[in-house]
């Protein structure tokens, strides 16, 4: 009862509160056996919707490390890299990010800019005023995930420049769908409020 309750707090996705997968960065379970995509195949593909066919599953400890590997881009100095790159390897052709109720980018370039060059390029104008600061280090402290999502409340260590590098600690809750081929499908980032 008390995971749900929880989860309920945080909001996440009703598919994450039925798998009932919760753990800490630090301890994550050991991995589970995912159920094999071959599962899936009486279930119809539709031009309108997911292609139910095509639906990874990844285990827990998988997404964990893909997880880990989009956060470790996203701090400084990694998230330079992919902000130089134009369109992130890490995010899928077709990407979907939902920046707030009002807007969602489509694609590899706009999403690559929003989520890696926003902060990439406070670093290199330290002494220009932006209310922004450069996510230098992070720590996962809750983590779920299921099938081919992965849900995470993360701290970050910001260091504002503007403030003589003041180091400020902001929690950002992510939800990350992966694809086939280990890449961010859709992505909608918030700072938890």
């Amino acid at each position: 009862m008390m995971i749900m309750k929880l989860f309920t707090a945080l909001d996440l996705p009703a598919a994450l509160i039925a798998a009932g997968t919760l753990a800490s960065a630090s301890n994550p379970p050991a991995p589970r056996n995912a159920p094999s995509a071959a599962n899936n195949q009486h279930l119809p593909s539709t031009s309108h919707g997911p292609n139910y066919n095509s639906t990874p599953h990844f285990s827990f400890e998988e997404l964990f490390q893909l997880q880990k590997k989009f956060l470790d881009n996203f701090v400084f100095p990694e998230n330079q890299v992919q902000a130089k790159s134009v369109n992130s390897s890490l995010l899928a052709p077709n990407v979907q990010g939902r920046v707030d109720i009002t807007r969602t980018f489509t694609g590899q370039e706009l999403n690559t800019e929003y989520l890696f060059g926003l902060f990439a390029n406070i670093a290199t104008v330290p002494n220009e005023f932006t209310l922004l600061g450069i996510p230098l280090a992070y720590e996962i402290t809750h983590f779920a995930a299921s099938q081919n999502i992965a849900s995470a409340s993360t701290r970050f260590n910001f260091s504002f420049p503007i403030l003589n590098n003041l180091i400020v600690p902001i929690e950002i809750e992510t939800w990350n769908v992966f694809d086939s081929n280990y890449q961010i499908s859709q992505q909608p980032q918030r700072p938890k409020t």
